[in-house]
C-alpha cells in the first residue's frame, strides 16, 4: 500500500507542476525557476523515501531489487514508473537498485540528450529545467518515453502554428538552409535568432505536459498481474 502513496504523491506534484508552468508560459512567456526547483527538490525527496522504504523491505522479499514489488505485493508498481524494455536503462537500474538512482539518472538526461537544441536556441532554459524537474520526479525509464512523445506533440503543435501563419513552407525552406550552412562550414550555428524559426514557434510547455500524459497512458497500458 506503501507505493500506491508513493505514486500519488508523484502524480500529485507532477500536476501542480504542469499546471503552474503551463500558465506561466502561456500568460507570462516564461518558466520561473521556483515551480521545476521545487518539483526536483520533492521529487528526490519522494523517491528518496521510496527507496528507504525499499531497503527497508528487501530482506523480507516483498520488494525486488530493481525497487517494485513482486507477486507477493503489487506487481504493478513499478510499471507505473513506466516499464521500459531498452536492457541499457534496465541494467542502470539492476545496479543501482533503488528508486532516487533512478530519479537522479532522470534529473540529468534531458540535459545530456537536450543541451545541443538549447545551444542553438531550439530550446529554451525553462524548458530544460522543466523536463528535468519532471525526470527526477518520474525518473529515467519515464523520461525515455516522455522526451520522444513531448517532441511529436511539439511537432505537430510547430506544424500547425506554421500552417495558420501560412509560413510552412518558408519555414522548412530555413531549416533546410541552416542544415546546410552548419554542414557546409562544419559547425553549429544558433537557429533560434533566425526569421525563419518564428514560422512554427510554439510555447513548448504544453507539449512537455502531453508527452508527460502520454508517457503515463503508455505506463498504465503496461500492467500486468499475477
Amino acid at each position: 500500500m506503501a507505493m500506491i502513496v508513493f505514486i500519488i504523491l508523484k502524480l500529485c506534484a507532477l500536476a501542480i507542476l504542469f499546471i503552474i508552468s503551463v500558465r506561466g508560459d502561456i500568460l507570462k512567456g516564461r518558466v520561473r525557476n521556483a515551480a521545476p526547483l521545487a518539483a526536483a527538490a520533492a521529487g528526490f525527496l519522494i523517491n528518496g523515501a521510496e527507496s528507504a522504504y525499499v531497503s527497508a523491505h528487501a530482506g523480507a522479499g516483498a520488494i525486488s531489487r530493481t525497487g517494485s514489488p513482486t507477486c507477493a505485493g503489487l506487481p504493478f508498481a513499478d510499471n507505473i514508473r513506466v516499464a521500459c524494455d531498452l536492457p541499457f536503462v534496465d541494467n542502470i537500474r539492476a545496479a543501482c537498485g533503488l528508486p532516487i538512482a533512478d530519479a537522479l539518472l532522470g534529473f540529468a538526461l534531458p540535459f545530456v540528450l537536450l543541451f545541443l537544441l538549447f545551444y542553438v536556441r531550439a530550446l529554451g532554459a525553462g524548458d530544460i529545467k522543466l523536463l528535468m524537474a519532471v525526470g527526477g520526479m518520474m525518473g529515467a525509464r519515464f523520461m525515455i518515453y516522455a522526451l520522444p512523445y513531448a517532441f511529436l506533440a511539439g511537432g505537430a503543435l510547430a506544424t500547425a502554428a506554421a500552417l495558420r501563419r501560412r509560413r510552412l513552407l518558408s519555414g522548412l525552406r530555413g531549416f533546410w538552409a541552416y542544415l546546410y550552412t552548419c554542414t557546409a562550414h562544419r559547425r553549429v550555428f544558433q537557429y533560434g535568432g533566425a526569421a525563419e524559426a518564428s514560422a512554427g514557434s510554439i510555447r513548448f510547455t504544453p507539449a512537455i505536459c502531453a508527452g508527460a500524459a502520454a508517457a503515463l497512458i503508455h505506463s498504465i497500458s503496461n500492467f500486468h498481474f499475477c
